[in-house]
């Protein structure tokens, strides 16, 4: 299903002359949120909303009116008394821009799609001129900055970090962030009739379906119009063939208790945002108490399934059923721990001084070793990257002024890494979890940070440790229950004390490679770590 901008860009491809209205800003109570949009011609409304009513009759009685063809801002206020035959008393207001050239950035649209076609999210920012001029640009995520929208990166994280639409009103206008993501993938596993109706509820949602099953039958194009993957043959092949993303969501709906086995066992393993089956509450446990007799299966995956599935809202229809399951999937969908969950506090503060120079800014694979560090926790699980800076914070800030990431200055860094690793978790207040990473680490892989991430998603503990040979390494990752006791940790043990005193709560993780455990403090450790780094290349 296309998003609003996308079917702007086929209005456009097509050659029709279309209007893109915008709500910009709202306060108090109104219909929609800022970045809701709607598509006109001259004779009305098209396609999306800016919120119905009053507002967007407003916005429909412009675009058609004979002077029609200037940009055009207007504010609708909702206050109107209850005596009043027009007019709304929600009590808000809402500003919303008519564009009647959107044309213009077509180039930025197509950016726009190309990225979410590959299933890679991205920033739609805007600015509105006090003119009422605008200007577009497309920013895939976690790419970098360009210099023209440097100023803006703490607006562009923060919209990150808040997963939703920010405005902000400047001087001259207007600025407007939009994170938009891929279609999430909804994989229907069996084409039966709960299927077919889950498959139409999704596409209305927003989700890009892919529906399979063993039987051709109950796999017919006809079947699934609004799918857009259908799949025959077997489960397990299936599933392995999908190569499942952190963005799919999974339904077991097959024909029998042996199939519904199949597929849950193909998929327990993969890292998705959700995973339901269908059935009893004696067939779920039975499937569960198997899986586990037969090491198939940990509690902690098992109690990630949503099974019994949907919400409980007394469904007993099949397409009652359906909804019940669509209903579950947006609850979850909307849910910040999905996407959000883990900061990555990256260690900058240090003064070096055993190696004798800026090692931050040494050389390391054609950049520096901050850049380095940073771009991985960039191409990783973690959802946000801070940067903790102390010693050298104009120099270290300057070199990854161009990142999408968050830079923190640590006053107290003489203090020790402890206040660094204070200063980072403060300002990492809105995630479940945290990753503490030295700065000095640029052998550490995404893969590493991502199999962190994942054991510690599949776990009940709230402290995860990498490990090499039996020797404790880093990146560490810690809940965010453990916040203000770091806060309150002596400086001279530091973050050893926590782990101390919780080592019932640790969760080690081993690591087949040395990476986790070399940190570059003197010269010769930055000499074998590029020979390591060039040997493990070739």
């Amino acid at each position: 299903m296309l998003n609003i901008y996308q079917s702007l860009l086929k209005f456009i491809n097509d050659g029709d002359s279309v209007i893109l209205g915008t709500l910009v800003v709202k306060k108090g109570s109104a219909p929609q949120i800022p970045g809701s949009s709607a598509i006109f011609n001259a004779k009305g409304l098209l396609t999306g909303t800016l919120g119905g009513g009053i507002l967007e009759a407003e916005a429909e009685r412009l675009v058609t009116a004979p002077s029609a063809g200037i940009n055009l801002f207007r504010t609708i206020k909702y206050n109107a008394k209850i005596e009043d035959d027009t007019g709304a008393i929600c009590g808000g207001e809402a500003s919303f821009i008519l564009d009647f050239s959107p044309q213009k950035h077509s180039h930025v649209f197509e950016q726009m799609h190309q990225s979410l076609s590959n299933g890679l999210s991205g920033y739609l920012i805007t600015f509105i001129e006090k003119n009422h001029n605008i200007k577009r640009y497309w920013l895939q995520e976690k790419d970098p900055i360009s210099d023209e929208l440097i100023k803006f990166r703490n607006d562009i994280v923060n919209c990150n970090k808040q997963q939703a639409v920010v405005t902000y009103q400047l001087e001259n206008g207007y600025l407007m962030i939009e994170l938009l993501q891929a279609a999430p993938r909804l994989i229907i596993i069996g084409g039966g009739h709960i299927g077919q109706a889950l498959c139409h509820y999704g596409h209305m949602l927003g989700f890009e379906v892919t529906v399979l099953d063993n039987r051709p039958e109950y796999v017919r194009a006809e079947m699934f119009k609004e799918a857009k993957q259908l799949l025959i043959g077997d489960l397990t092949d299936s599933m392995q063939a999908l190569k499942l993303k952190p963005d799919a969501y999974v339904v077991i709906v097959t024909q029998g208790h042996k199939t519904d086995y199949a597929a849950l066992l193909a998929c327990l393993q993969a890292d998705v945002a959700y995973l339901g089956m269908i059935g009893s509450k004696r067939k779920v446990k039975l499937i569960k108490e198997d899986l586990l007799k037969k090491k198939f299966s940990t509690q902690s995956e098992l109690d990630t399934i949503y099974s019994p599935i949907g919400l409980d809202i007394g469904a007993k229809t099949v397409p009652e059923i359906a909804l019940s399951i669509a209903a579950e999937l947006v609850q979850v969908r909307r849910s910040k721990k999905v996407r959000n969950d883990v900061a990555m506090i990256i260690l900058g503060a240090g003064k070096s001084s055993r190696m004798k120079q800026v090692k931050m800014l040494l050389p390391f694979n054609n950049e520096t070793i901050i850049e380095s560090v940073v771009q991985t926790a960039l191409n990783s699980k973690a959802s946000h990257t801070i940067v903790v800076t102390g010693a050298y914070e104009k120099q270290i800030s300057q070199q990854i002024k161009h990142l999408p990431v968050k830079v923190c200055y640590n006053a107290d860094f003489e203090q020790g890494m402890l206040s660094s690793v204070q200063c980072g978790v403060n300002n990492a207040d809105a995630f479940e979890a945290f990753m503490v990473s030295p700065g000095d680490q640029p052998l550490v892989k995404a893969s590493t940070i991502d199999r962190l991430i994942d054991a510690w998603r599949r776990s009940d503990k709230g402290l995860v440790i990498p490990t090499f040979n039996g020797k404790k390494g880093h990146p560490v990752l810690i809940h965010h229950r453990y916040k203000e006791q770091i806060n309150h940790l002596d400086s001279n043990i530091g973050l050893r004390q926590l782990f101390h005193e919780h080592t019932d709560d640790i969760l080690y993780v081993e690591i087949d490679s040395e990476e986790v455990l070399m940190d570059l403090d003197k010269p010769d450790d930055y000499k074998k770590a590029l020979k390591w780094d060039a040997k493990s290349k070739k």
